[in-house]
């Protein structure tokens, strides 16, 4: 099953009030985010950094860089301050 679809069948189990966000694997290209709405209260947020999630997880300087990077961007995204 792709991801949409995961995005769209796995929703059926949690209550309609609640919004539901999942974020995907990284996919190769330039650092960006892209945010879908395939259904009300579900968002998909699709990262995209561009060194492969095979050497990422090799080397755990790269994978750092990745995840600082990621969670930085989300927590603007969802305007959440620590």
């Amino acid at each position: 099953m792709n991801q949409k679809g995961l995005a769209t069948s796995l929703p059926l189990r949690f209550p309609s009030t609640s919004p539901v966000i999942f974020v995907s694997k990284n996919k190769f290209g330039f650092n960006r985010l892209i945010i879908s709405a395939p259904r009300e209260n579900i968002t998909l947020i699709e990262p995209y950094f561009p060194i492969s999630s095979k050497l990422r997880y090799r080397l755990p300087v790269i994978n750092e860089l990745y995840q600082t990077w990621l969670f930085s961007t989300l927590l603007a995204l969802l305007n959440v301050h620590f």
